[in-house]
């Protein structure tokens, strides 16, 4: 899985389901790739932290109950990518995104308990 930041500071995490032709230059208006969409969101300005706020992930793994087959097909949830407007492309693991935001949350917390700690031992 990708992790796709535009120029507008959206975020897209997901799987290529169509790539550019191989000769498209980034320049081209029309080159770009296709994403199935598995969650979105933005990065913080000041920041650059991504946050998601749409999470496509139970659409995905919706099946019919008689068939066990899926129901939705993957252009359904799938979005053109133009070339000229990404910025940066990563990779994407969510369980070590997950990790990662629990560790950051509880250092930061640590961090700033540490510090009003050390305010009242100098007081």
């Amino acid at each position: 899985m990708l992790l796709i930041t535009l120029d507008s500071g959206k975020v897209y995490a997901g799987w290529v389901i169509r790539t550019p032709r191989a000769d498209a230059s980034n320049q081209d208006p029309g080159a770009g790739f296709g994403l199935l969409v598995y969650r979105s969101g933005y990065r913080k300005a000041e920041t650059q932290k991504v946050v998601f706020t749409t999470d496509y992930k139970w659409l995905l793994e919706q099946t019919d109950p008689d068939t066990g087959t899926e129901t939705l097909s993957p252009d359904t949830l799938s979005t053109f990518i133009p070339l000229h407007r990404v910025v940066v492309i990563t990779n994407f693991d969510e369980q070590y995104y997950e990790k990662f935001q629990e560790n950051s949350e509880q250092y930061v917390a640590e961090q700033v308990h540490g510090k009003e700690q050390k305010r009242k031992k100098q007081k």
